[in-house]
């Protein structure tokens, strides 16, 4: 996944419109809208826009995570992130680059390498939903990449997935 944008030479109030490359097995390109990037002050980098939203919901239905009968409690804005190749995915058995690719934040080109991730820990800024004064019970947190649906994608069905946890006072268990 690669994403384009003029940012070394934006000024940081700037919103940079975003470009999704893709690169085809001939080797030609194509350019596509797809969003924007901005400046994240916490960060002190460029971030995309849009990458992924977070949302928490009642399991009034524990078996099914996206049954409408569950009730969002809480949830996080489109989650921004700058896009890199910090690790290879061990188990991979496709062809990928032996080194990092994408290595910056504040370059026109970000992106993630096809056989590699980019890992965010949970304790980094904007990484949350705010849970204050919700009473102990079993929720779904749901993850979904690309909520605005804004990348061309080989595979739309697999942008969703959801985790069910229980709550109790300050305590946060994964339930299988």
């Amino acid at each position: 996944m690669e994403i384009y944008g003029e940012i070394e030479t934006a000024n940081q109030m700037d919103i940079v419109p975003a470009e999704q490359v893709i690169h085809w097995n001939n080797g030609d390109e194509t350019r596509r809208p797809a969003g924007d990037f901005e400046h994240h002050d916490v960060h002190s980098h460029w971030h995309w826009e849009n990458l992924i939203s977070f949302q928490l919901a009642e399991a009034n239905n524990p078996n099914d995570p996206y049954d409408p009968a569950n009730t969002v409690v809480g949830s996080t804005p489109k989650v921004t992130f700058c896009l890199l190749d910090t690790s290879r995915i061990p188990q991979w058995t496709g062809s990928r680059p032996n080194s990092s690719q994408y290595r910056n934040c504040n370059q026109n080109t970000q992106g993630i390498s096809r056989g590699w991730f980019d890992t965010y820990s949970a304790n980094l800024y904007g990484q949350w939903i705010i849970i204050d004064g919700l009473p102990d019970g079993l929720y779904w947190v749901i993850n979904e990449t690309d909520p605005s649906d804004l990348l061309l994608e080989t595979d739309e069905t697999d942008n969703r997935i959801a985790v069910k946890i229980q709550i109790t006072g300050d305590n946060v268990a994964v339930v299988p």
